[in-house]
């Protein structure tokens, strides 16, 4: 095959830049945004008054510094809203990508075993990875069981919204991953809230599990040439 080299290498570009750019620019973005939101609310709770008051000169003091009050209670909601949005962000990029690199296996015959029928998420690509045995991956290492985990809280947020369903199955596995946290909590309300490290820490969990990938696609296309020849 005359493009041999370039497609083996494939999948290895694939995790290389994920892990190499797409993953840090996701979490110094977020960073970025935490740092913006915070900056603003400091800056402006003095303009946002004089605002009000500009608009609407007669209104009472008191009722619009209760008017400011209740706007920066905000401050403590759209982090909320901020964090579980560049999670859902850095938690598909990361699937998007391991799906590409699965692909890329099959396409360029890196792995001989066929296609599943399921094959749209993230436990699909990689237990398809993982059964591949011209890839030295374990089932299931320290990386992929801590992703998985994060996976049960992504799949909380996106389905149940602000906290998790204790009548799924997997609730007792998502209480007990938050409770070992220190950047995450689940309250008295059953909702879910998260501190500012929380997509970094899982950022950090998806670039080590990445280079596990890496590592293994790289040892494989290796062999994969040597039996080519």
């Amino acid at each position: 095959m005359g493009n041999g080299k370039l497609q083996l290498n494939v999948g290895a570009l694939i995790v290389h830049g994920l892990v190499d750019f797409v993953l840090p620019r996701l979490c110094s973005l977020a960073n970025d945004q935490e740092a913006v939101w915070a900056r603003w609310h400091l800056e402006n709770r003095q303009s946002l008054k004089d605002e009000i008051q500009g608009n609407a000169p007669g209104l009472d003091a008191n009722y619009v510094d209760s008017v400011v009050d209740q706007l920066n209670e905000q401050k403590d909601h759209y982090p909320q809203y901020l964090r579980q949005a560049n999670f859902l962000v850095s938690y598909a990029a990361l699937e998007s990508e391991v799906g590409e690199i699965a692909k890329s296996c099959i396409r360029t015959g890196l792995t001989s075993n066929v296609c599943p029928k399921r094959f749209r998420y993230l436990p699909d690509y990689w237990s398809y990875l993982c059964n591949s045995s011209e890839l030295e991956l374990f089932p299931e290492p320290p990386s992929w069981n801590l992703i998985n985990k994060y996976r049960l809280v992504r799949n909380s947020i996106a389905h149940n919204g602000a906290g998790p369903d204790e009548e799924h199955k997997d609730y007792n596995d998502l209480k007990a991953f938050i409770d070992s946290r220190q950047d995450a909590i689940l309250t008295v309300w059953g909702t879910l809230e998260y501190e500012i490290g929380w997509c970094p820490g899982f950022l950090s969990a998806a670039q080590t599990f990445a280079n596990e990938i890496e590592t293994a696609l790289i040892s494989a296309g290796a062999s994969f040439k040597r039996r080519k020849k």
